[in-house]
């Protein structure tokens, strides 16, 4: 096999060994440093993946846009056919009925910046519901939110600078979910809370990084109270400076690391922390992007199987 190694993540070319995960644990958390990319596609996990089209298996080909860039079109690998696994749990790959059935009576809030936006519309792919980036990305208030069914609503709130979580993810959250979340009695919310538009000064001023995430966190556990919050934590990608110079691997890192870091720190009845590492997750991953930040074909289909993952219990 070829093996490239970058951390902790390898691309491997060899086959899978799907079909003897029956003494292996689910994968339960967003742990991704000790996990692989493989290549070659067995049927039975074809078949499976097939669902999560427009993200895998597909050529895709940038196509002109009054807008700057289409994430979806231009951003993607080429004939991408990779998949991740981890050697140490298996990741179930829930049909949208079993996905339906076991996120029913929940309220999933997705808060961020692009990366966040992107998990969004890959999570709700996944759902069996197909939401248009590019219409979120114009007007996320009138595209971002996705009934999936009576009981199922997933949601996009925008936010890249620190002062857009007061500004306009906050006032948002309070005039459509907040009376919701309060009535159902929990909530769960995927954050980075703009990190990507923050790395710029991260390793400059890493102290107040620090800070405003700590108290965006504390800020949302307070509104939701008295509901409980389950709010993941979602890493930067492994950016590499193409897009914009200072936003490259080690402030990336180091973002990482900080965010990791508050989620086993927490100490809140009301609040239940879970991480996402997105990072480690892109890693070997230079294929999947064009610009060093946003990256789709099977690496945003992870992040999506990952989440669910994170958030139902298979019954294999």
């Amino acid at each position: 096999f070829l093996a490239l190694n970058y951390s902790t993540i390898e691309i491997k070319f060899e086959k899978s060994h799907q079909g003897n995960y029956h003494h292996l644990p689910q994968c339960r958390d967003g742990k991704t440093t000790n996990g692989v990319w493989l290549e070659k596609i067995e049927k039975s996990v074809g078949d499976a993946l097939a669902r999560l089209q427009p993200f895998l298996n597909k050529r895709y080909t940038a196509k002109k846009s009054k807008f700057k860039w289409d994430a979806i079109t231009i951003n993607s690998a080429q004939e991408d056919t990779w998949f991740f696994e981890r050697e140490d749990c298996f990741y179930s790959y829930f049909s949208p009925r079993q996905a339906k059935e076991c996120l029913n009576e929940n309220i999933i809030i997705f808060l961020g910046d692009s990366i966040v936006r992107l998990v969004h519309v890959a999570f709700a792919h996944y759902l069996g519901v197909h939401v248009d980036d590019q219409n979120i990305k114009q007007d996320p208030d009138r595209y971002g939110t996705v009934q999936i069914s009576n009981h199922l609503h997933i949601a996009y709130l925008m936010m890249w600078e620190p002062s857009d979580f007061y500004r306009r993810a906050l006032p948002d959250l309070k005039k459509n979910w907040l009376q919701r979340i309060h009535t159902q009695g929990s909530v769960i919310v995927v954050a980075n809370f703009g990190v990507i538009h923050q790395l710029f000064d991260t390793c400059d001023n890493n102290n107040t990084f620090a800070s405003n995430l700590q108290k965006n966190i504390d800020t949302l556990s307070t509104i939701i109270f008295p509901a409980t919050l389950h709010l993941i934590l979602i890493a930067p990608t492994f950016t590499n400076g193409n897009r914009v110079d200072q936003i490259h691997t080690t402030r990336s890192q180091f973002a990482t690391k900080i965010m990791s870091q508050h989620t086993t720190s927490l100490n809140d009845n009301n609040t239940r922390l879970s991480f996402l590492d997105l990072n480690h997750l892109t890693t070997a991953r230079f294929d999947g992007t064009k610009d060093g930040v946003h990256f789709t074909g099977s690496s945003l289909a992870a992040s999506a199987l990952i989440l669910l993952n994170m958030l139902c219990t298979s019954s294999q």
